[in-house]
């Protein structure tokens, strides 16, 4: 399962649950007018492909989001819904020991 993001003209007239629904994306989240992060298994040009056939959003983007190769500010709530945890998270010992230079005493 890839993450996109669907940029629109927020303007312009458009049911956007109805075009999502359309075009087989049932997991989206929208963090601010124009755009829409969502979660799907196909390819960026099939999203793009469906989403145009509609002819609802008439100016819009589609791209695929690289946790690698992006950045920004945004609530962790919506960070956690983009990048969910794949790991459990480090315990305080580990991250005492993982520190460079860091020498653990046990007493």
């Amino acid at each position: 399962m890839k993450t996109y993001v669907l940029t629109y003209h927020w303007a312009l007239p458009s049911n956007l649950p109805d075009v999502l629904a359309k075009a087989g994306i049932d997991e989206w989240l929208q963090v601010w007018p124009g755009m829409v992060f969502f979660k799907g298994a196909e390819s960026q040009s099939y999203y793009a492909a469906k989403i145009n056939d509609q002819r609802d959003l008439r100016l819009f983007i589609v791209t695929e989001y690289d946790p690698g190769k992006s950045t920004g500010w945004m609530p962790p709530r919506v960070w956690e819904w983009i990048e969910p945890a794949l790991r459990p998270l480090p315990s305080v010992d580990e991250l005492v020991k993982s520190r460079p230079g860091a020498q653990t005493q046990h007493i």
